[in-house]
């Protein structure tokens, strides 16, 4: 699953926005007020098309391990930050039907791909 870094600083959820592929020792950042959180337990976060289109606008660095986000971290100088998962959320849609919630219903959006 995919990691961002978050300050500890604020009651506001503030990512960590640089470029991940700068060649520099040392790398500028901004903090960036993430709006369309929808947090989940263990300290994560669901993903959704609203805020990965909102990570996206705002060039929140995103990684794909907790160990490379720490890499990272250590090149900012920063003082603390959080590491967040984010974690894929499946709509109601999807669950409804698939066989582990009891619907073998045909009607999906899987019919209306063209192939």
């Amino acid at each position: 699953m995919p990691w961002i870094m978050t300050t500890t600083a604020s009651n506001k959820i503030e990512a960590y926005s640089f470029d991940v592929m700068s060649k520099s020792p040392q790398k500028k950042f901004k903090l960036v007020v993430l709006q369309s959180v929808i947090e989940a337990p263990k300290s994560s976060f669901i993903l959704t098309p609203k805020l990965l289109n909102e990570l996206k606008l705002n060039n929140v660095a995103v990684f794909d391990s907790k160990k490379e986000a720490r890499i990272e971290y250590n090149k900012l100088n920063i003082g603390t930050c959080r590491y967040i998962e984010l974690k894929l959320d499946f709509t109601k849609e999807f669950l409804s039907n698939h066989v582990w919630y009891g619907s073998k219903s045909n009607g999906s959006w899987v019919q209306h791909i063209p192939m």
